[in-house]
């Protein structure tokens, strides 16, 4: 009744099967390989990352907090912020956390990630798209080696996998394998960065099948089901959304135009270069062969006259061009405010797209002439390699070869460990007993070492906080503009802010000196006790604070001034 699907081909799965698997698990075996033997010396990706999801994991747990109630409190950040402003409980990722140490954590996670990219994208163009399994078992390969933001989880690497079973049950070809896929997804994902426009996807695919009389009551069903799978999971957001009236978010004043100004040139700029080159949150990797391979079919289907055939192309080609100037354009379009949430996050969806259009124009480039299957593994071959060796940047992961290559700052050095508690024994208070507020490194640093902060990187916390706080940095966002609208129109990044500060990496020259002018009358409403910093402040006295002394060792890049606030 199914046909042939994803229970069957478990079920006779045999060595033939097998075989042909070798090859990309041996490059996905040496993908990781070098995170193992580097260890804790892996360099990990800091913006997005260690700064902050990675660390709210930590957060969480040691605070007892993980299945907090709803108007619990998380009292180490922010002077105690409501659980509802940290992801849901229910992700696989907490089991991860849970029973290994973080970095251990850190690197399962990244793994399940890259191995449900491969099988899910595999299954998804060998069951609908692609006959030949050289450009599945590629393609698949190439998509799996994408630098996935390792705490986006399935938000890309696991759209295949959805895709794959919507068009089983549109098929009505669907078995319960499928509604485990759609049941299982929500708990090892994001919805508001990517399902919610795949569902909103399939709800137009259901519309166009009903309109043509072929719709089938199953796939609507399915499509339900996932979303409400998701509004399980993200009961939390949901609550703080339209139930919770305990505070006002800080997202509620997100006016991200009046940080970036945007323009028509700036806008078509963007555009161009999301559909060229990707996004850092949602890399393609197009620019390499992907873009080629399309050229290419393009000129076959034109000159063999196969308009007809290759519709499914132009529709994601399509699909990815809309995506990319919407994105570019966004920011001059009359959105709806809704807590902030941005419907540009539908260029998520472009990775998907894009390697199902790099499968066709493979498939297309294969059958073209006796030199197709030549130049089609080449394409596949150059693709994978650069992949292989991209040795990423602040945002992504590199893997294999090139996070051999990686010279930036690597875990260890980056929460030195041994380094912060020095700080702690010198202080010698229970953590609990004040809070810090960091300059010229990351409050997750401190977090991460169980320090209580004041400031720190929440996509959602209120508002009365963040006008609290400001009133710390008050002077020093007068003295730049573009510190003063990042932080007011934006402000998830609730960090002291100097006019020295290099705002994307919160980062401060080794031997630079600043001279802040801070609120000392914030201190006490923010119960600041220290202050902990990366760079010498040459005014103390001016700033109501008394230098401590100064930290650093060998094993740490970092070289720490702790100051005790006078209230």
């Amino acid at each position: 009744m199914f046909g042939k699907n994803l229970s069957e081909y478990f079920i006779n799965f045999n060595i033939k099967q097998k075989s042909k698997f070798f090859i990309p698990m041996v490059v996905l075996f040496l993908y990781f390989i070098p995170f193992f033997l580097m260890n804790e010396r892996s360099s990990l990706p800091i913006i997005d990352n260690l700064d902050s999801n990675f660390v709210w994991e930590i957060i969480l747990l040691r605070s007892n907090a993980l299945f907090g109630a709803i108007d619990s409190i998380v009292p180490s950040v922010m002077g105690g912020i409501p659980r509802n402003c940290f992801p849901s409980e229910w992700n696989l990722v907490h089991i991860f956390f849970f029973v290994f140490e973080p970095y251990l954590a850190y690197l399962c996670n990244l793994i399940l990630i890259h191995v449900i990219a491969f099988f899910g994208m595999y299954f998804l163009l060998s069951r609908h798209f692609i006959k030949e399994d050289l450009i599945s078992i590629g393609v698949a390969l190439a998509f799996a080696l994408l630098p996935f933001w390792p705490f986006g989880y399935l938000s890309i690497a696991g759209l295949p996998f959805a895709l794959y079973s919507f068009l089983n049950f549109r098929k009505g070809e669907y078995s319960f394998v499928d509604w485990i896929i759609l049941a299982l997804i929500p708990f090892y994902s994001w919805f508001v960065y990517s399902y919610i426009f795949l569902l909103a996807l399939m709800i137009c695919v259901w519309l166009y099948d009903a309109i043509r009389k072929k719709s089938k009551s199953v796939f609507l069903q399915s499509i339900i089901f996932m979303l409400l799978m998701f509004l399980f999971v993200e009961y939390r957001l949901i609550y703080s959304l339209f139930f919770d009236n305990s505070f006002v978010s800080h997202r509620s004043e997100f006016n991200v135009p009046a940080i970036i100004f945007p323009s028509i040139e700036n806008s078509l700029s963007s555009g161009i270069e999301l559909f060229l080159f990707g996004q850092f949150n949602s890399y393609s990797f197009q620019w390499v062969t992907i873009i080629l391979s399309l050229i290419i079919s393009l000129i076959i289907i034109y000159r063999k006259k196969l308009f007809k055939g290759n519709l499914n192309l132009f529709v994601f080609v399509s699909f990815v061009l809309i995506s990319s100037f919407f994105y570019g354009f966004y920011y001059m379009l009359p959105m709806p405010n809704i807590s902030g949430f941005q419907f540009n996050r539908l260029m998520w969806l472009n990775p998907l797209f894009w390697h199902l259009i790099y499968a066709i124009s493979l498939a297309i480039i294969f059958h073209a002439n006796k030199y197709g299957k030549i130049i089609v593994i080449l394409l596949i071959g150059i693709q994978i390699g650069c992949l292989f060796c991209y040795c990423g940047d602040e945002n992504t992961q590199a893997g294999g070869y090139g996070l051999i290559q990686n010279q930036r700052m690597n875990f260890h050095d980056f929460f030195s460990v041994e380094l912060f508690s020095e700080v702690k024994e010198s202080i010698g208070k229970p953590v609990d007993s004040y809070r810090i507020v960091c300059i010229g490194f990351h409050p997750a640093i401190a977090q991460y070492n169980g320090f209580y902060t004041a400031g720190s990187y929440q996509i959602n916390y209120p508002l009365n906080y963040k006008d609290k706080f400001r009133t710390l940095i008050e002077n020093e966002l007068n003295k730049k503009m573009e510190i003063k609208n990042y932080f007011d129109n934006w402000g998830s990044r609730c960090y002291l802010f100097t006019s020295q500060t290099a705002i994307k990496s919160y980062s401060m020259k080794h031997g630079m000196q600043i001279s802040p002018n801070l609120n000392s009358s914030a201190y006490q409403p923010l119960e600041i006790k220290y202050i902990l910093s990366s760079v010498e402040i040459e005014n103390p006295v001016e700033n109501n604070i008394e230098f401590i002394g100064i930290f650093e060792n060998s094993r740490s890049p970092w070289k720490i001034w702790v100051y005790a606030t006078i209230v």
